[in-house]
């Protein structure tokens, strides 16, 4: 059974490149990572070769291993190290010896010639955080409320401000943070900043979700405001990233 150093590799060493430009590369076009053997011993293995790319135009398969990358040996060799072997510039050629086992068994040799593969960047977490907040705003437009203001904001005490009248306005405050942080379970206080003593409320908070490396927690609450009174959310939300605001009514 293969074992995989807990490391993340990084995407510039999973595609075996090397950088031509800020999102171009050079290299075969494949992801790549160690396998470990019981006694301890590595491999390079070919985990996924990226369609159109010229490991696969030369028939290279998932789950093969590199046995040797332009005649040296892989075994027992940092995947930075078959990296630095593998990248190089496009249109040279890589020669490798593949096996579909790990010892060695039958391997053939692939000529590899190297292009030019254009890798998009990981979306920015907060973004993406954003983007889900505002799908979670349609949804409460789409239950038959009217959205009076979104905001964005780092995490603590944030302003929000808007032309109110004499309402009962509902909040939801979403906030981020990563998903190690197991520990996180923000909450928040909503009052109106002209009078806060007497109209001070306590946000209920929901469950945790997981979304990818991250998790987000929600609150909700109802305030009263004046006309013109500004409303403000106090959060404690330490190991938070961003937080996201819904006010309607």
């Amino acid at each position: 059974m293969k074992s995989f150093y807990l490391y993340t590799v990084t995407l510039l060493m999973l595609l075996a490149t090397t950088q031509l430009t800020a999102q171009n590369f050079g290299g075969m076009g494949a992801t790549l990572m160690l396998d470990t053997a019981k006694d301890g011993s590595t491999l390079p293995y070919i985990k996924e070769v990226l369609a159109n790319s010229p490991a696969e135009k030369s028939g290279v398969q998932n789950g093969w291993f590199i046995i040797k990358a332009d005649g040296k040996a892989c075994k027992n060799k940092p995947l930075e190290d078959v990296v630095n072997i593998i990248r190089g510039e496009t249109g040279t050629t890589i020669k490798l010896l593949l096996a579909d086992n790990v010892k060695g068994k039958k391997a053939k040799t692939y000529d590899i010639v190297r292009g030019t593969i254009t890798v998009k960047p990981p979306p920015d977490p907060v973004t993406a955080f954003y983007e889900q907040c505002k799908q979670a705003t349609t949804d409460i437009r789409k239950q038959g409320n009217t959205i009076v203001k979104t905001f964005t904001s780092d995490c603590g005490t944030f302003y929000f401000s808007f032309e109110a009248a004499a309402y009962n306005y509902h909040a939801k405050v979403f906030a981020m943070a990563q998903k190690t942080n197991t520990s996180f379970h923000p909450s928040a206080t909503m009052f109106d900043n002209n009078n806060e003593d007497k109209s001070s409320v306590t946000m209920s908070a929901g469950d945790n979700k997981q979304y990818g490396d991250f998790i987000v927690s929600q609150l909700s609450g109802i305030i009263a405001l004046k006309r013109n009174s500004v409303g403000v959310v106090k959060t404690a939300t330490e190991g938070c990233k961003a937080m996201y605001i819904v006010v309607y009514k």
